[in-house]
Parts: C-alpha cells; structure tokens; sequence
C-alpha cells in the first residue's frame, strides 16, 4: 500500500502540462533526430554507427570490453542491449532511445529555467534556444554523453529546487561515472568547489557531507569493480576507458563551431559583470556558474560541434538566465506570449507530419538488412548495391577477412563479425597498448586478407595512419573492391 501510495503521489504531482511538454519535446527530437540520419547522413560512419555496432556484438554474444572495445563505462550500452532484446536489434530502436534520453535532457533544461524566470512561457523560448544552440547533439544522438550530462543536469536541478542531500549527490555521481567516466570527474569538481567554497560559512558540515556523498559514490563503484573482477574483465575496462586516454588527446580537433562556444562564453562573462553591478544576489546562481564551467571541459580532447553543444549547455542557460534578469524590464509580455503560441503551432504541427511521412515511409520500403531500418542506407537502392559488393566478396575468399577503417561496422553488422580492436582503429580507442599494439596485431595476422580505405582522403581525422602506412609497406597488394584496397598477408 505504500508504494502505491508514494506511486500516486509522483503522478499527482507530475502535472498533465508536464506530460504533454516531454511528448512534445519527444516529438521535435524524434523527428530531428530522424530525418537528418535517414536523410542527410550520406557519409558512411558516424558515432551512431560504432555505438550500434557495439552493442550488436554484444546482443551477439561477444563479451564487453574483453571482447568489445567500448571506451566508456557501460550504463549507456546496458540500456541499448535491453532494448535490443525487448524490441529488435535496428536503427529504428537507435533512435528511439537516444530521443527518450535526450528529451529528458532538455526538458531538465527546461524545469531550471523555469526555477529562474518563473513564467512557463519564456521558459519554452529559452529551451528551444538552448536546443537551437545545441542542435548538433540532435543530429548526432549524443548516446552515452547525453545520458551522462541528463544526470548531471538533473543533479543541477535537484540542487536548485532544494531536494539534493549528500546521498542524492553520490547517487548522481555515480550515474553520470556509470554513464560516461571523465563527465563524473567535472560534476565531482563543481561538487568539491560546491561544499568548501560555496559552502564556507558551513565548512565543517559541509566537508562531512562531501565526504559521505564521495563514500556513497565509492561504495557503487567498489560494487561495480567487484562484478567486473568476478567476471575477470577488470583490467580490460581499466585498459579501454582509462590507459587509452593519454593518446586520444591525439585527437584534439578545432573546428569552426568553436567561435561559437567563445561567443557565448565571452557573451555570459559580459553578463556576469553586468549582473554584479546591478547587485542582485542569488547563492543559486552562483551554484549553477561552477557546474557551468567544469562542464565546459567535457568539450576536450575533441572539440568538434557535438562536444562543444554539450561543452556550452549549461553555461548558456547561466547566460540567458543572467540576461533576462537584467533585460527583463524591457520585455514585452504580449511579444512574447504570442511568439510562444506561434512556436508551438509551427513547430508541433511540422514535427507531427514528419513523424507520420516518417513511419508511413519505413512501412513501405525494402530493405535486405533489418538492423538498418531507419538509418540512411535503409531505402538507398545505390547504397544498398555497393554495400552488396563487398559484402559478397568478403563472402567469397577462401581466407578470413579484416576490414581496418572508420568504416567497417557497417559490413561487420550484416557479417555478425566481431574483429576487436580492428574494427575501430581510432587514437584513443586501441587501450593500453595504443597505436603499436594495434601494429603488432597487425603483424601477427596470418593467412588473411587485410581491407583499407583506398584514399587517405576519406580516412577520418581519428584513425590510425601509422597502421596504414604500415600495411602498405609490409603487404602485398592484391585487389580492389568498392571504398577499399585489399592486401594479402603470407
């Protein structure tokens, strides 16, 4: 009777509105999410690829970091297997997934900005300009690093609202660490600077209770390490999601779309001294700026579009708080009361008609491959040809065959192949060993037929040009098929 007691009460205060926001937002993302992988994500990889062909061989049977080389900790993958074996192992269910856990991160978005501004209306606008700004991890997915900032945002909204105690924050330390390991060691910095600094007037209290949530947070993980060494894959885990590390700052990346992170950051740095001199004090504010800027770090090593949205997210919503506390004088409510309603029409009913075009298209086609229901070679008859060729080629030699190329997961899915760290030859993918244990495999491969991309051109940034090189000048060439040149080991 308790439970059902305690069950009704979370329904009773979780308003209809509330349940009709996340549908909404689940909406928007889905078909966001949908049509720019279906449509537009004509290139043969992406992160949505490797993350779906980890977890199919694991739904295959292949055991995880022992035999799958995943480099963060496993929350994210665990959730896409169940899902696997509930529904079915394709693209469709991908998706599914990743809109779920993504609507929860921007409707935390949108429940801090209404703890700020108070008006559910400009709390609306402001998400959707956060989702604006942030867009490419609509594109993308984000996977296990939106898992990993959805807890970390909730922890945030959990301390605004006043319902954070020092079990609540080692239990959310634990899911972000569960999630993806390097985001728990900027939410357990904010947590420090948090109680010692933020904190000062309490510091005794305040070191007591950081040191239980770290106990609590320690407790989950000595229970996590201890499953891993039972099931004797420790030390495969420490090797992929931590000693790969060093050498994937390798990858460090700067792309274009950082002006735009600087812009916001030097924008909500104007704001802050701006804020100052209008002498409005509020200790929450100030909280949520330290776990503003320690999450800004989760854009490194690779700062690229996807990880500069998630870099940004929380600073910018500090920024635009800031911003409506000093111009709010000068907002016209009417204005914006009526820019909402017109952003709800257009926006609901666009993502409404896409999402039936959506399923009412993948009812229809053929595809020979299930698995990639909903992706872009689902439906691609030129794709589909191209991918035939290889595949049947592979099918035909009379020894075995390695793909070694940011591509290979899209032929091994179909071929149920699982050829461990040479399915995803990336800097800070190849474990302790790194770029010269993957040249040392290489080398001890006998009998055996050795794809690679044919133009260095098309390699990604990421993968291994020592490998190649090295492949080249040991192997003799023997033929060519489709993206790839292939060599023949002796």
């Amino acid at each position: 009777m308790k439970i059902k007691s305690m069950l009704s009460k979370i329904v009773d205060s979780y308003s209809k509105n509330n349940i009709i926001k996340v549908i909404f937002v689940f909406m928007i993302i889905f078909s966001i999410s949908f049509f720019v992988t279906s449509t537009f994500e004509y290139v043969n990889y992406g992160d949505r690829l490797w993350n779906f062909q980890f977890t199919y061989k694991l739904y295959n049977g292949s055991l995880i970091y022992k035999e799958v080389e995943i480099i963060t900790t496993p929350l994210y993958f665990i959730l896409e297997l169940l899902f696997f074996k509930i529904f079915c192992p394709n693209y469709l269910i991908v998706h599914i997934l990743n809109t779920i856990i993504n609507t929860f991160m921007y409707f935390c978005v949108y429940e801090i900005f209404k703890s700020f501004v108070k008006s559910k209306r400009k709390s609306i606008v402001y998400t959707a300009i956060i989702m604006f700004l942030t867009r490419f991890i609509l594109y993308d997915g984000g996977a296990y690093t939106s898992l990993a900032i959805t807890f970390y945002l909730l922890g945030v909204l959990l301390k605004i609202k006043n319902k954070s105690n020092c079990v609540t924050d080692g239990i959310i330390l634990f899911l972000i660490f569960f999630s993806k390991q390097n985001v728990a060691v900027y939410y357990a910095l904010s947590l420090l600077c948090e109680y010692l600094v933020l904190k000062k007037e309490k510091k005794i209290e305040s070191l007591k209770n950081l040191i239980k949530s770290f106990m609590i947070f320690g407790g989950f993980v000595l229970c996590f390490l201890v499953f891993l060494s039972i099931n004797n894959i420790l030390s495969d885990f420490i090797s992929c999601c931590f000693f790969g590390v060093k050498e994937f700052t390798k990858n460090f990346k700067v792309n274009a779309y950082i002006i735009v992170g600087i812009a916001i950051i030097l924008f909500g740095i104007a704001m802050m001294r701006k804020y100052k001199k209008i002498k409005v004090k509020d200790s929450k504010i100030k909280l949520i700026f330290v776990y503003s800027i320690f999450m800004l770090l989760t854009s490194y090593p690779i700062i690229d579009e996807l990880h500069i949205s998630f870099g940004i997210m929380l600073y910018t919503i500090v920024t635009v708080i800031l911003a409506d506390i000093i111009i709010k004088s000068i907002v016209i409510r009417k204005m914006v009361k009526i820019a909402v309603y017109a952003f709800f029409m257009i926006i609901f009913t666009s993502s409404l008609i896409a999402n039936i075009i959506y399923i009412n298209y993948y009812k229809v086609i053929d595809c020979k491959y299930e698995i990639y229901r909903g992706s872009y070679l689902y439906g691609n008859t030129y794709t589909q040809e191209q991918l035939e060729k290889v595949i049947n080629y592979i099918k035909n030699q009379d020894k075995k065959v390695v793909i070694i190329s940011c591509k290979t997961a899209i032929y091994n899915n179909i071929l149920k192949e699982n050829n461990g760290i040479f399915d995803m030859p990336f800097l800070g993918n190849l474990g302790k060993d790194g770029e010269e244990g993957l040249i040392k495999k290489i080398a001890n491969l006998k009998n055996t037929y050795i794809l690679i991309t044919k133009d260095e051109k098309e390699m990604l940034w990421q993968e291994s040009k020592k490998a190649r090189k090295y492949i080249m000048e040991n192997y003799k060439q023997k033929d060519e098929i489709g993206y790839f040149i292939v060599y023949e080991t002796n």
